[in-house]
């Protein structure tokens, strides 16, 4: 058995210990900085990842669209001739300035000398959009009848 301790020896004991448990604590610090740094720079790549997919399934989405678009109105006038409708005159992609900028576009203008049909192409409609094509309409022309077609793409082929 090892003879008792002094005062003095046990305070250098405790001492030594502090030392290596500061130590430790700040070799701990350093590598705890380092392993933050590392997962920033991480989650900054992957912040940048998903940036890049959502503007990827974005511009996916406006591609969708247009093909539904093109799907639609292909022979567009020769598809209402068949429910009676004689339009003399097809526009695409009508864009309606207000003098400044452009207010809104009109995907297909159809006219055959007294009426005009415009045509908007949605592949999913929502009630808000519904409601601005006919808000925007209904303060824009004169005579306002509006008829709303869904055709999904099962029906509408020819």
């Amino acid at each position: 058995m090892p003879p008792p301790m002094t005062f003095e020896q046990a305070m250098a004991l405790m001492e030594k210990r502090n030392e290596a448990t500061f130590a430790q604590i700040e070799k701990d610090k350093k590598l705890h900085a380092e392993h933050m740094q590392k997962f920033e720079e991480k989650m900054q790549k992957f912040e940048e990842k998903m940036e890049n997919l959502s503007r990827r399934f974005g511009d996916l989405g406006n591609r969708l669209g247009d093909i539904i678009e093109y799907l639609v109105t292909t022979n567009l006038k020769e598809k209402f001739d068949k429910y009676g409708f004689c339009f003399r005159s097809t526009g695409l992609k009508i864009e309606i300035y207000d003098g400044r900028k452009t207010i809104t576009d009109i995907d297909v203008l159809l006219y055959d000398g007294d009426c005009i049909m415009a045509v908007e192409v949605k592949t999913r409609p929502t009630c808000s959009s519904l409601n601005f094509l006919l808000h925007f309409r209904k303060n824009r022309f004169r005579y306002n009848f509006t008829v709303i077609f869904h055709f999904s793409a099962h029906n509408w082929q020819t």
